[in-house]
This record gives C-alpha cells, structure tokens and sequence, in this order.
C-alpha cells in the first residue's frame, strides 16, 4: 500500500516539474519570436477605453457606439461616455492592476498575456497527465495551439485558461468541497472576463451527473457553483445602470454554408488551415473523426471528459446561433458569430485530443494510420497558420501608447493626431482608442447642436463609394451645425 502511495506521490511530482518546465519552455520561445508587444485587437479597445477612465474618472466608461445612438440629439461639447456594457469588466480590472504598480497600459496588457500563456500551458499539462495521456501527444496537442496566435488584448484565451482550470477541478474527488469550490470560484472568474463563461456552471454540474460514482451528496456541492449565476445577474443589473448590452440590435437569417464551418472550427478547437486543398483535408479529418466519435458513442466506450466537451462545444455552438438570429446585425456578415474562430478556442487542446483518439476502438495498424495522417495534416495546417501569424505580426504598427495596430487603425491614429478635431465621425469599433473617446460619435445619430467653428472628420475606409451612405445622412446636418468638416478614407 506504501508503495503504491510513494508511486502515485512520485507520479504528481513528476507530472507537476515537467508540467512547469514545459510552459516556461514554450512562453519563452513564444516571448523570444513575437517580442515587438501586443497587439490592441478589435473590441478590446473598448476595455483598454474603460481602464483608463477608471484611473481618469473612477468609471468604466467607454465611448457611444452606434447601437446606442439611434435618433440621439447630440449637443456638442458634451459628454456621451457610457458604462462598459459589451463586455464583463474582468480584464479592464487586471489592466488597472498593472497600471497601479507603475506599469502602462500596453506594459500590463503584455504581462496578462504572458501570465497567462505559461498558466494556460501549465494547468492543460497537469489536465491531460492526469488522464494518462503519455508526453508526445500532450507536447503535440498543448505545444501547437500554443503557437497559432500571437500576442493579442483578445479575452478569449483568459477563458480558456479558465476553462482548463475547470477541466482539472474534475479530475479531484467530486465527494469533497474543494472541487466544487474551486469550479465555482473559477466560473466567477469566466464570467468577470467574458459573459461567455456564463455556461461554466452548468456545464459543471453536467460533469458531475456524469461521474461514477455520483451520489446525492456531490449534486448538493455541484449546486454551489450556481453561485456564479447571482454573480453574472448583479453583473448584469451593474452594467444595466448605463443601458443595455448590446443595445439597438436585430437578428439575421443563418447559412448553411457558414454554419458548416461553424462546426469544423467547433471541432478543431477553433482554428482551420489556411489554405484551401488543406482546408479541404480538414473537412474530412472532421468528417472522418464525427463517425468515429458516433461509434465510440453507441459502444458507450466515451471517457467523462469526451462528454463533457462535446456538450461544452456544442452549447458553445448553440448560444452562438442563438446569438446570430437575435442579434446578427452587430457581426459583419461574413463572419457572423457562429463563424467567429476564437470562441471555440477555449478547449482547442483537447479538441485535437478527441480528434485523436476518434479510432481508438479499431486494430492498432488501422488506428495508427490514422493518427499518422492527423499528425500530417496537424503539422502543414500548423505551420501554415504560422507562419501567416508571423507575416501579420510584422505588418503590425507600434503606437504612442505602445500598443501594436493593423496599419489600418495605425493611419487613423496619425490623420486624427494630425488634425485634431473636434469631433469624430465613425462606425468601426477599432477607433474607439485614437483619441479622447468623447470626440467619437457614430453616424447614426439624429441631429447635433454645436457651435460654427466645431471642426469634424468623418472616417471611412478606402473601398468605400465616393460619397458613404452615413455620410449623405451626416452632410446635412455638418453644414448646418458645423464650421468645417472633412473626409478622410483609411486603407484596410
């Protein structure tokens, strides 16, 4: 019995050194190829907005988006901030934290991202040693995600550092509380970071229902981590003090097509190649690993964990098209929020797992073809992807605030700082951090009050007709209200 005991001590040990040294491994290699800093991606602008009026003005406000400002009369000068509400204040939070501690903005973004690459490594590691998987296939598919993005203020990979920390409480005796305390404290923590992390204790009751052994007793402390629902309601009633969500919004049709692929990424873990005879390829692996997981499931020979992630992909899949026909119109068509690869990202590690394992109930010579040919498509798909990252990582500009930018957000930063006006007018979400977020108003507003000398430039990309639908609809109103105003078209 002692020795089984010291062999099992021995065993954690081992899994928890090696676990440690292979995310520093894989951080400092990261940090060593994309070391120029990060990238301020997307929506995130709005939480870096929101970090720095909660150091200026003890509020996390952010600048009026268009699916707030539908009619508005605007009287300019005046303020038109309103309290983040697109997303949970979780990462703005972590962003004044370095902030406090001497650090800029674009200092502690990094430090967040770095933290939590080595965390998210790390706790997959200790996920998948745990349920035997041997060091090859954990390096394969913990080290090559590691890989597909780089250095970003995107939130989603928070989560899914999250989700793997959840993942791993399973793994703990579900008849004692810390598992469940855990698991609760860490949904709280999803859903500060994004409201997505609003599935995460349900899906943690689902894991305990399908444990063996379950008893009544676990049910009751699996119930606890409904705690983090009361957490996302009095989220959700604080963000409601200054409007709704996602304000005016309306859904939009769903295509078959789109929604194709959709599931491709769900399975993949939300990553596809690049390239389309590769994408192609990917197709069948996805096809190919959907009837083996189908047949593992009549022969009920699925592990706990397989289960669990496929009910998380698909509810993941389900809230998505959800999201779509109630409020596609905030998505740009091509990519509507089914089709957005990053939200399946959470769990890609074990995604490429279960993919893996699709064949295990054939004879090993026909198993092993098969984990050969997904290792080969792992590998091209891979290093396709980048070897892209690296080319759109050089591309990116450095700016004053020391955040990298597509050279797109990067030209409107310099024709604003040039100019400085006194109001800007655009709908893309990338601008909200160019400059003092109350100059920026969408085009959609109703009337503007201002005084003639009120100085305007209205913000359109390259490819835009001469003369922009917004803009017929604002040039009434700018030469009437306003002294000067101006066009100026930006290259994406």
């Amino acid at each position: 019995m002692n020795t089984i005991a010291s062999q099992l001590l021995k065993f954690r040990q081992t899994s928890l050194y090696s676990g440690l040294g292979f995310a520093v491994a894989i951080t400092l290699v990261f940090w060593a190829i994309f070391h120029r800093g990060i990238e301020l991606s997307g929506d995130q602008n709005v939480q870096v907005i929101a970090a720095d009026s909660l150091l200026e003005h003890g509020d996390l406000l952010v600048p009026l988006h268009h699916t707030r400002a539908q009619d508005l009369t605007v009287e300019m000068p005046g303020n038109y901030l309103h309290r983040l509400a697109w997303f949970p204040p979780g990462y703005s939070l972590l962003l004044v934290v370095g902030a406090k501690v001497g650090l800029s903005l674009a200092q502690s973004a990094t430090c967040v991202f770095y933290i939590n690459r080595f965390l998210g490594v790390f706790l997959w590691v200790l996920f998948l040693r745990k349920i035997g998987v041997n060091w090859i296939v954990t390096g394969l598919v913990v080290g090559l995600p590691g890989f597909l993005t780089y250095p970003s203020t995107t939130t989603d990979q928070l989560l899914g550092t999250v989700v793997a920390g959840i993942f791993l409480a399973g793994t703990r005796p579900l008849d004692k509380w810390p598992a469940h305390l855990l698991a609760c404290g860490l949904a709280i923590i999803g859903i500060s970071l994004r409201y997505q992390g609003v599935i995460l204790p349900v899906i943690w009751v689902a894991w305990v229902l399908l444990s063996t052994p379950r008893s009544f007793s676990s049910m009751i402390k699996a119930s606890f981590t409904f705690l983090a629902l009361v957490f996302f309601s009095l989220l959700m009633r604080w963000v409601a003090t200054g409007g709704t969500a996602f304000g005016q919004a309306h859904g939009s049709v769903l295509a078959i097509g789109q929604l194709t692929r959709g599931f491709i990424l769900s399975v993949l873990g939300g990553w596809s190649p690049v390239h389309g005879p590769v994408q192609l390829v990917a197709a069948c692996v996805v096809a190919g690993s959907l009837v083996g997981v189908c047949i593992r499931v009549v022969r009920r020979s699925l592990a706990c964990w397989e289960v669990y992630l496929l009910i998380f992909q698909g509810l993941t899949f389900a809230l998505l098209v959800v999201t779509q026909l109630r409020q596609g119109s905030l998505y740009d068509p091509q990519y509507p929020a089914y089709c957005v690869a990053r939200y399946y990202s959470l769990v890609t590690p074990i995604c490429l797992l279960l993919v893996w394992k699709s064949f295990d109930f054939l004879r090993i010579e026909y198993n092993r073809v098969w984990k050969v040919i997904f290792i080969g498509f792992l590998l091209v798909a891979g290093w396709q992807w980048f070897r892209k990252d690296i080319k759109t990582y050089a591309a990116l500009q450095a700016g004053a605030d020391g955040f990298l930018r597509e050279p797109a957000t990067a030209a409107v930063m310099r024709i604003v700082q040039q100019e400085n006006p006194d109001i800007v007018v655009t709908d893309t979400v990338q601008t909200f951090s160019l400059t003092s977020p109350t100059k920026i108003l969408p085009p959609n507003i109703g009337s503007i009050h201002c005084s003639s000398g009120t100085t305007a430039i209205f913000l359109a990309e390259a490819n835009t007709a001469a003369t922009p639908s917004c803009l017929v609809d604002w040039k009434p109103l700018m030469e009437t209200h306003i002294g000067s105003w101006t066009l100026r078209k930006y290259q994406r």
